[in-house]
């Protein structure tokens, strides 16, 4: 009785650690993405060629895409991909591409369009595997629209596609920590201040 209670009670603990957690690691699929991205790359309003390779273009809003991603203009729009994409449409090579980020992330999602095929992510962290599914894609199912993962911590997404795809409205659940300046930038920001205080002290 005594071994019983105590198993209760162990479980009971572990599923309240769970809870107060948030449970394990959830992969993402839906029409929306995350709810409250921090930072959203849609494509738009840049100045790309149709076919121009893009790899670390972006690399400045946290995001570097592996070779053979390229530039794709869209006339139509899926559920996840509307306009300005990215994709493996003209000249992409090999069946493998990744997403790295320059600052670990705990939740990120991006549009997704494919012809009909089963296409596998894979969450990294520090190059080892973290979490991976895979599922049925195409092209105008809602419910595979976005796909990402949320709940664990990770630094890179592998997309393994043995077709075509579009990826646009790449969504990055944890912000870019800002650059940091040098001992150098911050001895002379206060030097300019001691200078303001001492003249302001010596009009008095």
């Amino acid at each position: 009785m005594k071994s019983s209670k105590t198993l209760a009670l162990v479980l009971g603990c572990a599923a309240w650690a769970a809870l107060a957690t948030g449970g394990q690691a959830a992969t993402l699929t839906n029409d929306v993405g995350l709810q409250n991205p921090l930072t959203v790359i849609d494509f738009e309003g840049t100045s790309f060629v149709s076919g121009e390779s893009i790899t670390n273009q972006f690399q400045s809003d946290g995001v570097v895409f592996s070779t053979g991603l390229v530039f794709t203009p869209q006339t139509g729009s899926f559920p996840g991909v509307v306009d300005n994409t990215l994709g493996n449409f003209n000249g992409g090579s090999g069946n493998q591409f990744t997403l790295s980020f320059g600052f670990d992330q705990t939740a990120a999602a991006f549009g997704f369009a494919s012809n009909p095929q089963s296409t596998t992510l894979t969450a990294f962290l520090d190059g080892a595997q973290v979490e991976t599914f895979t599922l049925a894609t195409t092209f105008d199912d809602a419910n595979t629209a976005f796909l990402g993962f949320t709940g664990i911590t990770f630094d890179q997404i592998q997309i393994d596609s043995p077709g075509v795809f579009l990826i646009d409205t790449i969504q990055l659940g944890t912000a870019i920590a800002p650059v940091p300046l040098p001992a150098s930038a911050l001895l002379l920001i206060a030097g300019i201040g001691s200078l303001g205080a001492y003249r302001r002290f010596s009009r008095t």
